[in-house]
């Protein structure tokens, strides 16, 4: 305690002299409840009582003690997917601490926080992940002072089962591909085991790699077949079990291998192989599509001759009938020309063979195409219209 006593005064009054003294002080936390006396004795009377008065010291400070964590300490290892209960607690204080801030980097966590006589004490539980490793989880408390400027902090030290990956590396010019294993785990001790070469399901072979550091175990395979297609496993260890609950953890890839259908060929020519080859392709549409059209064309101003043909015919018209026998003999001797395909010109077939049968519509050829069939029925309609107009007029 630090104390500055003051000068004594004297002041005159009605009644004689007062006295007075003042003492100025820095108390310390544990004077908290010290008692400070003020005596006075007056010498000029013989045998005089002295007289005292006293007040008790009653002192607001923080705890002087660091905030004590418990439960876990800085690099003890904790397995991945284990709960971990930890609390921080701070003791003294005038008033004690009214908050305690316990706080894991990255954790969901749950806290609650309770009061024991001189002690406030803060709990904390969480599940431990991966990603909690090398995280700190620190504790500090409020006080009513804003004088607690005390911490603590543990470092988290996570076991974790390897995380695996397994990838290929295709070398064209080699012919070779390599199939690469890699693990990632704490400790970083791994076992691999050999590799398991499948076909939709059904297991085929084991094949032994080759460990490369850091943390990977290699497969060439050179040259590579077809046959060696198929899906791909590796199997890793560190002894700590992981959140499937298995020790061993798997990678695994589907490759197909073409080595035997495909040579090996110069990657930077395969953009330009294909662009010719889509060349061609389209040059070949288009010359197949100018045929089809041109042979389209002409065999529809054909069939628009003939049409023609039969519209602009002449038909004699008598009342005795010759012109139903003209209209019918006209449709007979209709030329029907049929494309043969074969290049040897095209085949003339007369329809006029009326009066080698009894029944005049025994020989008529059926056209080979519909604008065809459509001309014949319109000129037959024709025909069999005049006819029941003539029997009319007969009657």
């Amino acid at each position: 305690m630090t104390t500055n006593v003051g000068s004594i005064e004297t002041v005159d009054v009605d009644q004689g002299f007062a006295f007075s003294q003042s003492l100025q002080i820095t108390p310390a936390w544990y004077q908290d409840g010290d008692v400070i006396k003020c005596e006075v004795t007056n010498t000029e009377i013989p045998n005089s009582n002295p007289v005292i008065t006293s007040i008790n010291l009653d002192l607001l400070f923080a705890p002087i003690s660091v905030p004590e964590i418990n439960g876990y300490t800085s690099g003890t290892p904790v397995r991945e997917g284990d709960f971990l209960n930890i609390s921080c607690q701070v003791t003294g204080g005038k008033p004690l601490v009214s908050n305690i801030k316990l706080v894991c980097d990255g954790a969901d966590s749950t806290s609650i926080q309770i009061k024991e006589q001189d002690t406030v004490i803060s709990y904390t539980w969480f599940r431990v992940l991966r990603i909690l490793h090398d995280k700190v989880c620190g504790c500090s408390a409020v006080h009513v002072t804003n004088k607690y400027k005390l911490a603590s902090v543990v470092t988290l030290f996570v076991n974790y089962a390897p995380s695996v990956t397994l990838r290929t590396e295709f070398r064209r010019q080699t012919r070779s591909v390599r199939l690469i294993c890699e693990a990632r785990g704490r400790p970083a001790v791994f076992h691999f085991s050999r590799f398991t070469h499948s076909w939709r399901g059904r297991r085929i072979r084991e094949l032994t790699g080759e460990l490369e550091p850091p943390h990977k175990y290699v497969l060439t395979i050179q040259p590579y077949r077809y046959s060696d297609s198929g899906s791909y496993q590796c199997a890793v260890s560190n002894d700590i079990i992981g959140l499937n609950t298995v020790t061993q953890q798997l990678g695994s890839i589907s490759v197909n291998m073409e080595g035997d259908l495909l040579p090996a060929v110069n990657e930077h020519l395969i953009p330009i192989v294909a662009g010719v080859a889509g060349a061609l392709i389209l040059l070949m549409v288009v010359v197949v599509a100018f045929v089809v059209y041109n042979l389209r064309k002409t065999r529809i101003a054909k069939e628009e001759d003939t049409y023609m043909h039969l519209n602009n015919t002449e038909r004699p018209a008598n009342s005795d009938g010759g012109e139903c026998e003209h209209s019918y003999e006209t449709i007979n001797n209709i030329t029907v020309q049929e494309n043969r395909g074969e290049g040897d010109g095209q085949a003339v077939e007369d329809m006029n063979s009326h009066n080698q049968s009894p029944n005049p519509y025994q020989n008529i050829q059926i056209p080979v195409s519909v604008l065809q069939i459509r001309i014949m029925t319109a000129n037959l309609a024709t025909f069999i219209n005049r006819c029941r107009q003539h029997v009319k007029y007969i009657h």
